[in-house]
């Protein structure tokens, strides 16, 4: 157990976020939007960026994180820091027994995935890890129809970004501090195919991996993924300068069935010995909130919560073993 006696008496959990960038401030609105969260303050190293997120939201700012984990009232922390920032808030806020969800990837090594572990673990707090895909209609709509395909044997799927472009500077522009689209990025997608199929044990890549000497900032992957169940994924994608962006785009092939879909028809094309049909669907809730209000009631009912931290660490360890295989000229990495 985590301690819920107390969280059950409230119905409720206080947030604080640490990180005011793109995505807290984001998420600052997503908590003010659920029932049974509230935010209670907000701090980022820009105490400018702090100040408007707080006010915002008419809510306590700081520029120094102790002022968040060391809140009696501050249930949970919503850790939306720059990735290399993670691991030492999230062992201090676990030291201090607050609750936490985390941005992905969780970090940039397996070092210091191993060492929130431990922490998380010794003092017992509730993680979450900010896949949200697990919370959108498509991907839940094809997990239940992965029965369609007989036997699942093989997967493509593509994620494309170009309209976020990254420029030089940025700290989202050095792979040493990012991690690159493979595992700042394609990291949603590892999390995806291991939730459908399982455990991967072997990876073959190849990409640009965000190298320094492009003009212009830009990165793509391509990966082949080797499940224990011998179902085989190709993972591609990017962030690319000019061009289309393709949010998702699957296409999965099993003994008895096809299952079909991409963000440009917006279209899910089911075939099957039994027939074949169409769907079409959108997010009538933003993925982002559904998953933060599963987390917050995770909390207060005091059960286990999925994306947890162990599906964090697995996920970062394919895309480990990607870039590992792409630096060492595209060969096979045994997970």
């Amino acid at each position: 157990m985590f301690g819920g006696e107390i969280i059950m008496q409230k119905r409720k959990v206080s947030v604080g976020i640490i990180g005011c960038g793109r995505m807290g401030s984001a998420h600052a609105y997503n908590v003010t939007q659920i029932p049974e969260t509230e935010l209670t303050a907000v701090c980022d190293v820009d105490i400018d960026r702090a100040k408007k997120t707080g006010d915002d939201y008419g809510v306590e700012f700081y520029q120094n994180e102790e002022a968040i984990l060391n809140n009696p009232h501050i249930d949970f922390v919503f850790v939306a820091t720059p990735t290399p920032y993670h691991v030492h808030t999230v062992i201090k806020a676990a030291q201090r027994g607050k609750h936490i969800f985390c941005e992905k990837p969780l970090t940039l090594n397996l070092e210091e995935a191993k060492a929130i572990k431990e922490a998380v673990t010794t003092n017992g707090v509730h993680f979450g890890m900010n896949f949200m895909r697990r919370q959108s209609w498509l991907e839940k709509r094809i997990r239940e129809l992965l029965p369609t395909l007989g036997e699942p044997k093989m997967c493509q799927a593509v994620n494309i970004n170009a309209g976020y472009c990254r420029q030089k500077g940025d700290w989202f522009a050095d792979m040493n501090i990012c991690g690159g689209y493979t595992i700042d990025t394609m990291i949603h997608l590892l999390d995806i195919m291991r939730w459908w199929f399982g455990e991967a044990i072997s990876v073959c890549g190849n990409g640009l991996l965000l190298s320094p000497g492009l003009p212009e900032p830009m990165d793509y992957t391509v990966a082949n993924i080797t499940f224990r169940s011998n179902f085989v994924a190709t993972v591609s994608g990017g962030w690319i300068r000019r061009g289309l962006s393709i949010d998702e785009a699957y296409y999965l092939i099993g003994t008895e069935g096809t299952i079909c879909y991409d963000s440009l028809s917006k279209t899910l094309r089911v075939f099957s010995k039994d027939g074949s049909f169409e769907e079409t669907g959108e997010n009538t809730e933003s993925p982002h909130l559904r998953l933060l209000r599963e987390f917050a009631l995770s909390i207060i009912e005091d059960r286990e919560f999925a994306p947890s931290l162990n599906d964090g660490i697995e996920s970062l360890k394919t895309a480990l073993a990607i870039v590992d295989s792409i630096k060492g000229g595209g060969g096979l990495q045994i997970i």
